[in-house]
């Protein structure tokens, strides 16, 4: 049953058509909700919304050297994995005489920073 891969992870089969900014599963256009750039599903959407989001790193990388870019989804997907704590990556993209440069900013709520800089580590 691979072609359910990219289905909703909510009605198994429905065409996904995105995934949860937060806990990146996928979503038909039913269960996903947009707030600015984020998309949410029906249990982060208010978190998303309503969240005192902070910057926590912020990492620079191009198509010759992705690995600081990498790092930060990495440490994401690690944290909400493990630990559940939510966070939010944003991709800012600038071309300065060269190639192009991606920013990536990882955002977490600020009630969870010492959470963040204890579980970092682990």
């Amino acid at each position: 049953m691979s072609f359910l891969k990219n289905n909703c992870s909510k009605h198994i089969f429905t065409k996904a058509c995105g995934s949860c900014s937060i806990c990146e599963k996928l979503y038909c256009d039913k269960c996903l909700e947009d707030h600015l750039t984020y998309l949410g599903c029906k249990t982060h959407i208010n978190i998303i919304k309503n969240g005192e989001w902070i910057l926590y790193k912020s990492a620079k990388s191009n198509p010759t050297q992705p690995e600081d870019g990498l790092i930060l989804y990495n440490l994401k997907n690690k944290i909400w994995k493990n630990f559940k704590l939510p966070s939010l990556l944003t991709l800012d993209y600038q071309e300065v005489d060269g190639p192009i440069t991606t920013i990536s900013n990882l955002y977490i709520l600020k009630s969870d920073l010492k959470d963040w800089e204890q579980k970092e580590g682990d």
